[in-house]
């Protein structure tokens, strides 16, 4: 009796574990029953009205994921093609649609597909580590204790898959990921560890921080609300991305 109890634990901990299939499974079924109705009752809405200003329903954007591996994102179109800023070109719908973070429900389809989980990081258009050395670029006095430590927070994280929610998405950090300083960036990146090394506590633990973060989601959203245009970067810090990334074919994120 006591083998058996003892298989128990270790199978109801595996069945929580970091990524193990019944995760996987279990994620994109809560994720179905929840964003499905939701993309049904949304999906004819946009298509008309995004028809009636001659733009599509949906576009997909590159994000970096797990391990680094690049996948196209799909989101509900929001803005006008053309080359005038964002601020003229998002929709009404789309200003709302952005705000509430509604624009993102097509990502259902990037976690049926096993790009996404329901509950993880956020996948970004610059990797992690662009971002990281970004601000080092722009700062002289770099602490290399610091800058190790950062690093290897990146890698832990990219060891799992990204999320449509997350600890960020439910927080006052919401949306300034790429538009944070790098105090406020290295924040994120605490919090985004802190939450996988929760995962990694087993079975109880990792169920009950994704279930907090799914409940918490809709006041959070209502509460920190989604970026409507993009910042532009200034020309320095643009010009760092493009040389951080240039310089990096391998690393994750």
């Amino acid at each position: 009796m006591y083998i058996i109890v003892e298989l128990c634990k270790i199978l109801v901990y595996k069945a929580c574990m970091l990524d193990t299939q019944i995760r996987q499974i279990s994620q994109k079924v809560i994720a179905a029953v929840i964003l499905a109705p939701l993309m049904l009752v949304l999906t004819p809405i946009v298509a008309i009205i995004n028809a009636q200003n001659g733009i599509g329903t949906f576009f997909s954007q590159e994000r970096y994921g797990q391990n680094g591996k690049k996948f196209k994102a799909l989101k509900f179109k929001t803005m006008r093609d053309g080359d005038a800023p964002d601020e003229e070109r998002v929709t009404s719908l789309g200003r709302f649609m952005r705000k509430s973070s509604l624009d993102e429900l097509p990502q259902l389809i990037n976690i049926l597909k096993g790009d996404m989980d329901l509950v993880g990081w956020r996948p970004l258009i610059h990797g992690y580590h662009d971002i990281w050395d970004k601000h080092e670029s722009l700062n002289s006095h770099a602490d290399q204790a610091e800058l190790v430590s950062v690093k290897e927070s990146i890698e832990l994280i990219a060891r799992t898959k990204p999320g449509l929610l997350g600890v960020i998405q439910i927080s006052p950090l919401r949306g300034k990921y790429e538009s944070v300083d790098k105090k406020g960036f290295r924040e994120i990146v605490e919090l985004e560890k802190q939450y996988v090394r929760t995962r990694q506590r087993g079975a109880l633990v990792a169920a009950w921080q994704d279930a907090k973060v799914i409940s918490i989601a809709p006041y959070a959203i209502l509460k920190y609300r989604g970026h409507v245009c993009r910042q532009h970067l200034p020309a320095q810090t643009d010009l760092a991305f493009k040389s951080a990334s240039a310089g990096r074919r391998s690393n994750y994120f």
